[in-house]
């Protein structure tokens, strides 16, 4: 069972942006190649949440998302490992372990505990996972 801690947080100091973004970067580069990550797993995983939710089997499961039909260009996360998806009803959570590898099997949580976390934002758990919630509502803008 994942316990929740924050929304996964970006890396640039906000003083060195009001200063301008290339003083920013010419400050702290790492923490822009860290933001850009952070970026790109929630881009991945909401497009890979989405086409779950839309052409995905329906109900209650957990996959990898080498095991989805469909494209393959979202399938893996910036640190090349797959996904892992839990499904509950039109409710989808997405997990990226970052640069470990999750397992599956690991990920579980209940529907009632699914309901209360913020939908559509990246958030990071204690073990350092990040996770994407969405519903199928959020799919059909």
């Amino acid at each position: 069972m994942f316990s929740w801690s924050r929304e996964a947080s970006t890396q640039t100091n906000t003083a060195s942006l009001a200063q301008g973004y290339a003083v920013a970067y010419e400050r702290n580069p790492e923490g822009f190649r860290a933001d850009a990550t952070l970026f790109e797993t929630w881009s991945r995983a909401m497009a890979l949440g989405s086409q779950a939710l839309e052409s995905g089997p329906a109900g209650n499961w957990v996959h990898s998302s080498l095991d989805v039909n469909g494209s393959t260009e979202n399938r893996l996360d910036p640190w090349n490992h797959a996904f892992c998806m839990l499904r509950r009803e039109n409710m989808l959570v997405v997990v990226s372990a970052a640069p470990s590898s999750p397992l599956c099997k690991d990920v579980q949580i209940q529907a009632e505990e699914l309901s209360q976390l913020p939908h559509g934002r990246l958030l990071e758990s204690p073990s350092g996972s990040l996770i994407l919630v969405i519903e199928r509502k959020e799919t059909q803008r």
